[in-house]
């Protein structure tokens, strides 16, 4: 069964980092650009909203006896193929979960432009899924 409470705590930490993400929504790119602490808070909590969905969507599919998640997007592929999940969030979601694993190991540096295009358009995303898991799941 799934742990409504820890789920809701998740999620309430997710909405803080979108706050702090949306403080920036209105900056132009240049002004994004040219702000190196502004780059670290957008990054920062892109990164910690997208491990909370993965911890979320791990969570769900094993308390709720779905299946085992090996990888990080393993929780989004069982809850495709249990039809929980369109194949559009699929790809949106295991996306997200590439741009995760590039910030957290740093494969290359991070073109700017992506991070900016994550902070205006990644953002519902994020908000689609905290939607889905309180609507269908708690």
């Amino acid at each position: 069964m799934v742990n409504s409470e820890l789920v809701k705590r998740k999620i309430a930490y997710i909405d803080e980092c979108i706050k702090k993400i949306n403080k920036y929504s209105n900056y132009t790119y240049q002004q994004f650009a040219q702000d190196d602490i502004v780059q670290d808070v957008v990054e920062y909590n892109l990164f910690q909203a997208i491990n909370l969905m993965i911890d979320i969507a791990q969570h769900v599919v094993t308390d709720g006896d779905l299946g085992k998640p090996e990888k990080l997007s393993d929780g989004f592929e069982i809850l495709f193929a249990k039809k929980y999940i369109t194949e559009r969030q699929l790809f949106t979601y295991k996306n997200m979960v590439g741009f995760r694993n590039i910030i957290a190991h740093q494969y290359t540096s991070l073109d700017k432009k992506i991070v900016y295009t994550a902070m205006n358009e990644k953002v519902k995303d994020i908000k689609e899924f905290v939607s889905f898991v309180l609507e269908d799941i708690i």
